[in-house]
């Protein structure tokens, strides 16, 4: 290997199912009307908005993947995907995400 250069390892498994899950969120996302942004310049870590009547998803790009899956995942929560195919892994996701957004979620009011 020639002095100064970088060997990139692999990723591991869960980086790899981790970098597919979030594709496969932002792809749904989009479907159902949202624009997911990264933001260089967030001060947060960012979360879901509407801006000018655009539903929006915006990302610090400071975040790893999983926090990003963590947001878009609160984002679709708040859509009624009964009628939309979501994969069972990202539907747990997503349902994980609903129930940790409401307090007393799993209580039948």
């Amino acid at each position: 290997m020639a002095k100064g250069s970088k060997r990139r390892r692999k990723p591991t498994a869960r980086e790899v199912q981790d970098l597919e899950r979030h594709d496969a969120l932002k792809v749904l996302l989009e479907e159902l009307g949202w624009t997911i942004t990264v933001s260089r310049t967030l001060d947060g870590p960012g979360g879901d908005c509407v801006v000018r009547g655009a539903r929006r998803v915006i990302v610090s790009g400071r975040l790893g993947v999983p926090e990003r899956i963590g947001l878009m995942a609160e984002a679709a929560c708040r859509e009624d995907l009964g009628a939309v195919f979501v994969r069972p892994d990202l539907r747990e996701l997503i349902e994980a995400a609903r129930t940790a957004g409401r307090p007393g979620a799993e209580i039948d009011e």
